[in-house]
C-alpha cells in the first residue's frame, strides 16, 4: 500500500465516523439544514481531522472483507456518539412537552422544520430558545470536539465494545428523563398549587364551573411560568456538555 492510498484510506475511515455522527447527532442532522451543507461540513471536518493523523502504514495489507468490517465499526461508533448526544439534547424538548401536558395543549400540532415532523407549539418554542442559547455558547463547537476527541482513545479502526456503547445509550436516556423533570419541577409545582386553589374554590362555590374556568387559567399559568423559567435553561447548556463528556464513550 503506497502513501497516497494510505492517506486516502485514513480519510475515508474518518469520513465514515464523522458522517455517521452528523446523520444522527443534534444540529447537523436537522432537516432544515440543506443536504449540500451537511455533506460539505462532513467533508471539510473529516479532511481537517485526517490531516492530523498518520496515514495507514504501507506495510499494512487490508483485504476487502476487513475493510468492510472496519468501515462498519466506524459507522456503529459514529452513530452511537450521535445517538447519545441527540438523546441528551432532547431533554429540553421533553421539558416542553411536560409543560404542554400540564397546560392541556398537548393535542395541538404544528409542523416542526427542525425534525420535519408534527410537533407541539410549546415544546418547539422552548427548544428553539434553547438552540439559540446553545449556539450562542458555542455548543456546536463542543459537538465537533466530541467527534475529534473520540480519536484519542479509539483511533482509526478501533471502537469501544458494544456493551459500552449500549450502556452509554441507556445512561443518556436516564439522564434525559431526570434532567427534564428537574427543569420542569417549578412549572409542575405551580400547577399543583393552582389545582389546590381551584379545589378550594370548588368547595367554597360549588355552583362555579371549575372545569370551564380552569382551562384559561392553566394556559395563563403555563405561559407565565415558561416566560419566567425558560431563560434559566441557559445554565443547562454547560450541564449538557458535561453530561456528554461523562456519558459518551471517548
Amino acid at each position: 500500500m503506497d502513501l497516497v492510498t494510505g492517506q486516502l484510506l485514513a480519510f475515508v475511515m474518518v469520513l465514515t465516523r464523522v458522517s455517521a455522527f452528523f446523520a444522527i447527532g443534534p444540529i447537523f442532522s436537522w432537516q432544515g439544514l440543506p443536504a449540500r451543507v451537511k455533506i460539505a461540513l462532513a467533508m471539510f471536518f473529516s479532511a481537517f481531522i485526517a490531516m492530523q493523523m498518520k496515514p495507514v502504514s504501507s506495510d499494512y495489507q487490508l483485504s476487502a472483507t476487513l475493510a468492510a468490517i472496519t468501515l462498519i465499526n466506524e459507522v456503529i461508533y459514529g452513530m452511537a456518539l450521535g445517538l447519545i448526544a441527540n438523546i441528551l439534547f432532547a431533554t429540553v424538548r421533553m421539558f416542553g412537552r411536560i409543560a404542554e401536558t400540564q397546560m392541556g395543549l398537548n393535542m395541538s400540532q404544528i409542523f416542526d422544520p427542525i425534525s420535519g415532523e408534527q410537533s407541539q407549539p410549546m415544546s418547539m418554542m422552548i427548544e428553539l430558545c434553547f438552540i439559540l442559547m446553545f449556539l450562542a455558547a458555542h455548543g456546536h463547537h463542543g459537538l465537533l470536539m466530541i467527534i475529534s476527541n473520540s480519536y484519542d482513545n479509539f483511533p482509526l479502526g478501533q471502537i469501544p465494545t458494544i456493551d459500552t456503547l449500549l450502556q452509554g445509550v441507556v445512561t443518556s436516556g436516564t439522564v434525559m428523563l431526570t434532567a427534564a423533570l428537574k427543569l420542569s419541577a417549578p412549572i409542575m409545582a405551580a400547577f399543583i398549587f393552582m389545582l389546590i386553589v381551584l379545589a378550594i374554590f370548588a368547595r367554597i362555590a360549588p355552583e362555579m364551573n371549575i372545569l370551564f374556568l380552569s382551562m384559561p387559567v392553566r394556559v395563563a399559568v403555563g405561559l407565565t411560568m415558561a416566560a419566567v423559567f425558560v431563560p434559566y435553561t441557559q445554565g443547562f447548556v454547560k450541564e449538557l456538555m458535561q453530561y456528554m463528556q461523562e456519558i459518551i464513550p471517548l
